[in-house]
């Protein structure tokens, strides 16, 4: 059975976008719609932006081929629009920016824009897919979640889709976690050391019911690492 928590995030969140949002798979994949949308226009593909130049009378935008970086071109219009990445955006925006494969803007840009671009942040969020033989969810439910009970694991597959209406969900892991899942190996790995002591405790550190804490923190890992999550019986309807 699917426990509590879950069923209530599901049923709060559930009731909340059931009203506002409309969920939908593409067929052949979400790439469909880019290509679509690009039907008819003029875009110039290989052509990496360099240099962006304005001032009153106009724009003038550089590019060249990534290919062969000696090969530019220039574009002349009224306006430009601006869609990098924000990535790119930050890089190019800093005032001292020297790496290759960035924006130049001349004249730079005001200092309220750099400073606005600066401040806006973007964090780490990965999908993993499930595959199980069946399916032991609500398969009407379009998502739920999961809450985990220790700091370290929040972030940690906190929210599955159900999109394909088959044994399978999209899991999200955020933040630290995404970024500890992105180096861990395909390989299934056993930890035998772990460590405990009121140094290893966020919440209480130098305290003795924080290193009793932590112990019992650790206990409960060695318990489910050596012996597994054991089977709650379910009472008898």
């Amino acid at each position: 059975s699917i426990p509590r928590h879950v069923n209530f995030f599901s049923k709060i969140f559930g009731v909340i976008l059931s009203h506002y949002v409309f969920f939908f798979t593409v067929r052949n994949g979400y790439s469909c719609v880019p290509v679509a949308l690009a039907e008819g226009l003029d875009i110039k593909l290989n052509a990496a932006v360099r240099k962006v130049e304005y001032n009153h009378r106009g724009v003038e935008v550089t590019v060249y081929n990534p290919r062969n970086p000696s090969t530019t071109n220039t574009y002349h219009a009224d306006v430009v629009l601006c869609t990098l990445p924000l990535g790119v955006l930050k890089l190019s925006a800093a005032p001292s920016s020297s790496q290759l494969n960035t924006v130049q803007f001349s004249p730079p840009l005001p200092d309220w824009k750099t400073s606005a671009i600066q401040r806006l942040g973007f964090g780490n969020l990965n999908k993993v897919v499930l595959c199980f033989e069946r399916i032991f969810w609500n398969p009407q439910a379009n998502l739920f979640g999961h809450v985990g009970s220790t700091t370290a694991s929040r972030g940690e597959l906190f929210l599955f889709w159900n999109l394909y209406k088959a044994p399978v969900l999209l899991a999200l892991v955020a933040g630290e976690a995404a970024a500890i899942m992105e180096n861990v190996t395909d390989d299934v790995i056993v930890g035998r050391v772990f460590f405990a002591g009121e140094h290893t405790i966020r919440n209480y550190p130098a305290t003795v019911h924080g290193a009793f804490l932590s112990g019992l923190r650790e206990a409960s890992r060695i318990a489910d690492q050596i012996i597994g999550n054991p089977c709650m019986p379910q009472p008898a309807e």
